[in-house]
Order: structure tokens, then sequence, then C-alpha cells
């Protein structure tokens, strides 16, 4: 394991700290910024991106299922329910599962000598000996289809469930968060644990920076690559900061003074408190610098967890969950973007452009989270489509990694509805991610896919190893 270096240098054109390096990166991005201001667009202006529109027309699709385990507990703990589950989505068409492996208590569905073993949820007790993983990657195979492991990276403990997970053991790992408490209507932010609220978030964050808690974290990821035959690994949306208001533990203060100097104030300079009830903290004369910050820290740990992966002897794919909300998404520390990218974000340090994690990913499913499928819906809101919000995430990141869209099961209430957001999400990118499997299985969905995917049997793109790596030479 390395020891932690912030914003080590992992890009095509390095962020140094020295003052004449950060002048030329400076110019260096202004002028990408300028470009494209003269081009009317912030994102590519020749639509999708190359590789995207190569892997296109090779016609590998991913169609991907995803099963949460803590909506899917109540059949999971019985292997004859797995086995069925899997013929019907062999049936349905879908190509791939993707399973919790560690869901949001941080807990797992295997045994393991990292983490507590999830065998009761919800008062439903698992068979003893059972391993949840192990037996879904079993009857995956068993009809054909691929299985990935999912793992809720900062997340450990749902606060749903009274100390569940086993950061009420490690009180050291929580996430330090600024909170506003109002006194004769003016706030002020105080510096808290997420165990101190936990009702606040349903998952109980961690801090990105503690060793203990960075170490665990790939430990578990590359148990299961190690022990179990999976076809890749995801990180879902837990592979960021608990939200804008944190974190400001003194790992994150010493981490931040190191690289830019004293902030001033903590967390003052950096946020401001809210001038209104329900409003999140404002940004702070510090804050492009902690925003940076942050999108490094969750940037070089992806690119860790490649280089133990490696080390481990796994070549598995690697993709991640993200939200489709780009444009707001730095919120919670993360730029899910190309390094191709120029700079988004109004104010935002340049150096920012070369913390995009998905050069360091194999694919991303991007949550298009919305009941509209087409732009014509929303002409007011095109992004708040299923294939509006597709077409951004190529446009961020389709120049390094595979983009899927995702779709939310929940947002439809008819047929008809699902039917046009699965194609508006299989039109617009290299394929479709659906959440979650409680939803097919409560309202007996299955025709609808097996009607959609008639006829498919083709792989998804990351199946292929080399093809990734292929299409970025290229």
């Amino acid at each position: 394991m390395h020891a932690i270096q912030v914003g080590r240098t992992r890009r095509p054109i390095a962020a140094p700290d020295r003052m004449w390096g950060r002048v030329i990166i400076r110019l260096y991005s202004l002028g990408l910024s300028a470009l494209a201001a003269l081009v009317g667009t912030q994102c590519f202006s020749q639509g999708p991106p190359a590789l995207f529109q190569r892997a296109k027309k090779i016609g590998l699709e991913a169609r991907q299922i995803w099963v949460d385990a803590s909506a899917n507990w109540y059949w999971l703990v019985y292997p004859e329910k797995i086995k069925e589950f899997c013929a019907n989505a062999k049936k349905a068409g879908f190509n791939e599962v993707i399973i919790d492996a560690k869901p949001i208590v941080g807990y797992t569905l295997y045994p393991s000598a990292i983490a507590t073993q999830m065998t009761t949820w919800k008062g439903i007790q698992m068979p003893a000996g059972m391993d949840v993983l192990g037996t879904m990657v079993r009857e995956a195979h068993a009809v054909g289809l691929r299985c990935l492991a999912n793992f809720a990276i900062f997340s450990e403990g749902h606060s749903s469930f009274d100390r569940a997970g086993d950061i009420w053991n490690h009180p050291e790992w929580a996430s330090i968060v600024a909170v506003p408490y109002w006194t004769d209507g003016v706030a002020r932010l105080e510096l808290e644990s997420v165990l101190k609220q936990p009702k606040r978030n349903i998952p109980l964050f961690v801090n990105p920076l503690n060793e203990a808690v960075r170490k665990r974290e790939m430990a578990i990821m590359i148990e299961v690559a190690k022990n179990y035959p999976v076809d890749g690994l995801v990180m879902d949306d837990r592979l960021r900061f608990e939200g804008i208001g944190g974190d400001f533990s003194a790992e994150m203060h010493q981490a931040f003074t190191g690289r830019f100097g004293e902030p001033g104030f903590w967390p003052g300079s950096i946020l401001l408190p809210p001038l209104k009830h329900g409003e999140p903290p404002r940004r702070g004369p510090r804050w492009p610098e902690y925003q940076l910050l942050r999108t490094s820290i969750i940037r070089d740990f992806v690119g860790d967890l490649r280089q133990e992966l490696y080390a481990a002897g796994s070549s598995v794919p690697v993709g991640c969950y993200v939200g489709a909300w780009y444009d707001k998404y730095e919120s919670v520390g993360v730029n899910w973007a190309s390094d191709l990218l120029p700079v988004q974000y109004p104010n935002a340090e340049p150096e920012m452009r070369f913390t995009g994690e998905a050069d360091f990913l194999d694919f991303l499913c991007v949550g298009a989270y919305y009941s509209s499928a087409e732009p014509y819906e929303q002409p007011d809101n095109k992004l708040q489509t299923v294939a509006g919000a597709c077409q951004r995430a190529v446009e961020v990141a389709g120049a390094s990694a595979f983009i899927y869209g995702t779709i939310y099961l929940n947002d439809y209430k008819t047929p008809d509805q699902l039917r046009k957001a699965i194609r508006a999400a299989r039109e617009n990118t290299l394929g479709i991610s659906v959440f979650d499997a409680s939803y097919i299985i409560k309202d007996n969905l299955w025709g609808v896919f097996e009607e959609e995917f008639k006829g498919l049997n083709n792989p998804p793109p990351h199946a292929a190893p080399s093809l990734l790596r292929e299409l970025r030479q290229d």
C-alpha cells in the first residue's frame, strides 16, 4: 500500500506545486477555455468523442441489472431464489448482474477476513454457511451471465438501523462535517462527526484520507477479486465525500495546508454559513483549492486501487456509478470527467482538469434518473431527461471510458414510459444499467425487458480486455 500523497502526478501534464508550473498550467487551461467559448460550448464541439463513436460501431452493449442487498435481502438468502433470478435475467436479455458485495452498511455478502459478514437484515436471518456473493457468481455463470461485484466504498454504516456498520466500532474512521446551527436567525458552522447526527444521511461516510479507511476499502475489493471469479468490480455512488460540508478532519486540514498553505480559517475560509434555513453552506474564498483537493483525493484513490489490483495479479475491469448531474457533482468532491474535457466549473483551479477519474476506469454507469425520456419532453431542462443526461455524460467522459446509461425503475409509472427510457439510454450510450432488481420482481417487469432486448446476445464493451486500451491509443 502506498503512502498517501495527495495530488500525485498521474496526468498528461502534471499539476506541479511550484509557481511557474502552476502559471503554465493556468495559461494552458485558460487557452482551452477561450477556445471552448469561441465554438460556443464548454464541451466537445464536434459531437461524441471518437472513442465513443468507434465503440458504438463495434456493436457491443452492456445490459446490466443491479441487485441492491438491502432491497433484495428477502430472497438473496435462498440459493434457489438466486438461481431463479439468474434464469429470469438471462431470459430477459440482460448480460450482466451487478450484486452488492459490500453495501452501504459496510458489511459484506460473503465471509470476509476484513469486514463483518451480513447475516441478518430487516429481521431475516441468512442460513448458516450461506455465501450470497459466491452463490450469485456461480448461478450467473451457469446460465451465461457475467457477474460484477459492487462496493459502497466510503460508507461504513446505515443510519436507518441502530448502530449498523463497523463504523460504530471505529469512530475514528468517521467523516468530520461542517453542520449549520442557528441562533436568533443567524447560522454558524460547527464541525462534528457524522456519528453525532446519523439520521442526516442514510450512508454513514468515512474519511477518504484516513489511512486505515483507504487500506480497508482497497483490501476488501482485492479480497473479492482474488477469491471470486467475478467479471468486474464496481464502485457505487459512495465513492465520494459526504457532501459539500465534508470532510474537515485533521487529515484534510493537513493536506490542504501542505498543498495550498494555511487556509486562514477552518472551515470559515472554505465554507460560509447558509443565509436561509434548509440551504447548504455557501462557498468561501478558498473553495476552489478545497474543490481541487477533494477531486484529487478521489482520483488518486481510484488510481491507487488499479495499481494494487495489478500488484495482486488481477486485471479485472473496474467501473463506477455516478449521478448524471455532472454540473453539480463537484459538491460531493468528485470529477468523473475525462482529462480531455476543459474545466467546467466557474472559478475552479485550472489543475482540476487533471483530476478526472474516467481515465482510470473501464466504464461509468451514469445515473440518468429522470422520468422523461427525450429532450422534447423537457424543452427547458433537456439535461433532466434520460437522453439529454446520457448525451452530456458521453461529452464529459466518453473520450476515456465506456458510458452506460443508468435508469431508476421507480421513476416510471407505466410500461410505455419504461420502454422509452430503455431506448433513450441504449441509443445514447454504449449500454443500459438498470436499478434495481427489486422493482422488476415486485412489478413483474421481466417481459418489458425481454421484448426490448429480443434477439440480443452480444457482450458488454468492457468484456473485451484490450478494446478500451486500443480505442484510447487510437
